[in-house]
């Protein structure tokens, strides 16, 4: 018998939903595990991440990995961990809750709206991201032999990565698909605030490959960003700063203001060629090897990566939205991506955990004071030991002075 902490997800494959497919045409799906106890009215939703694919070849390449087809999903798996862990001594507020956790393979953030296929090199590719989320909120109220989703109290919905953004992205589309039980419903998006932002050479590289992926993927976004966007700039509205002014439901983001991910696609990416089958260039410029690779950063570089990280604690907490009744934040100092997945109790800034401070605002009024529910790290300290949070505990992503 599995002890709690180890408690399976099983696979539901959305097989009655023909247009919920991954990018290769195969049923798009998510694990659940049922809910328990006083939690069993309660519901969690997590959008997996990913990242994302940029080109037509670049998506045919992933329709042949499990981020892209369900033919190589396991039929159950372990909860991922943080918000989603079964164990309650590590996550204590949902261990019991019903769990969905949405396998991510559409390529596109869970966007992607094109009816029609794209053949690539003899092969069909969908892009069907948005069916993939209608078609989970429809399934979960058909889930047999538990309490069932119509009859729903509280519902968090989260995400991390492409996920998290999605989470930012559907926020109030969910809240209005829910059943008329549910009382409670806020948004937990994980590392989901990627920035609009050049590389270091001054070239947008990121904002160009997401506005090819949405050219690509015939992407929907939200109706309120895209209704205050100049046409040109509409493609702005696949990125959260964009996005979470207009977000009316309550929100509580976890995000890394020095995200390695962010650092590495974002800040220090390098175009690649619109037919390759690469998924962009990570960490590719040249002057930054040294910084990316073995961690020893000069003081240029050092200067940028706090500039970087000025612009997603200004970006996400100094937002209007984030001071309105109910929101809260946590934003750290770990270059780490996805950090509140695996250090949801050993990341610690003001004094609480992430564990501990989404239960303090998921627990707490719902209409109360925003600066009661922020926690935000300090930026790298200007000289060494440039890393201003003790707790992000692995040497390898500390940045040393070369």
């Amino acid at each position: 018998m599995l002890c709690h902490g180890e408690e399976q997800m099983q696979l539901r494959l959305l097989t009655e939903f023909p247009n919920a497919v991954c990018l290769d045409g195969t049923p798009a799906g998510y694990y659940f595990r049922p809910g328990s106890g006083e939690d069993k009215a309660n519901w969690q939703i997590f959008l997996q991440g990913g990242g994302w694919c940029y080109g037509l070849a670049d998506c045919w390449e992933r329709s042949r990995t499990a981020t892209g087809s369900s033919r190589l999903w396991m039929r159950s798996i372990r909860s991922p961990g943080g918000p989603m862990s079964t164990n309650c001594t590590e996550n204590p507020v949902f261990c019991n809750y019903n769990m969905v956790y949405v396998h991510y393979c559409d390529g596109g953030g869970y966007a992607g709206n094109r009816n029609e296929p794209v053949e690539y090199a003899g092969e069909k590719i969908y892009f069907r991201g948005r069916s993939i989320v209608e078609a989970v909120m429809r399934d979960i109220y058909r889930i047999p032999g538990v309490a069932p989703f119509a009859e729903a109290q509280s519902v968090l919905l989260g995400g991390c990565s492409a996920g998290g953004l999605a989470a930012f992205m559907y926020a109030d589309e969910v809240a209005q698909v829910l059943p008329p039980s549910v009382t409670k419903y806020a948004v937990l998006p994980v590392s989901g605030f990627f920035l609009d932002h050049n590389n270091t050479d001054g070239r947008p590289v990121f904002s160009d490959q997401i506005k090819s992926t949405l050219r690509l993927a015939n992407s929907t976004m939200p109706a309120p960003c895209l209704a205050a966007m100049h046409p040109d700039d509409r493609w702005k509205c696949h990125f959260a700063r964009y996005v979470y002014p207009h977000v009316r439901s309550r929100v509580f983001a976890l995000n890394s203001m020095h995200d390695s991910w962010q650092i590495s696609c974002i800040l220090t990416a390098e175009y690649v060629s619109p037919n390759s089958t690469n998924n962009g260039a990570c960490a590719a410029s040249p002057r930054w090897h040294s910084c990316l690779k073995r961690f020893v950063c000069d003081d240029a570089e050092m200067n940028e990566l706090r500039e970087f990280g000025a612009s997603v604690v200004k970006q996400l907490a100094g937002s209007a939205t984030a001071d309105r009744p109910g929101n809260g934040g946590f934003i750290d100092a770990c270059p780490r991506h996805c950090e509140a997945m695996s250090g949801w109790n050993s990341i610690v800034v003001n004094g609480v955990t992430p564990q501990e401070a989404v239960a303090k605002w998921w627990l707490g009024s719902p209409i109360a004071p925003a600066a009661a529910n922020w926690h935000v790290d300090p930026p790298y300290n200007e000289e060494p030991p440039y890393q201003p949070n003790p707790t992000c505990t692995s040497s390898r992503t500390m940045p040393q002075r070369t």
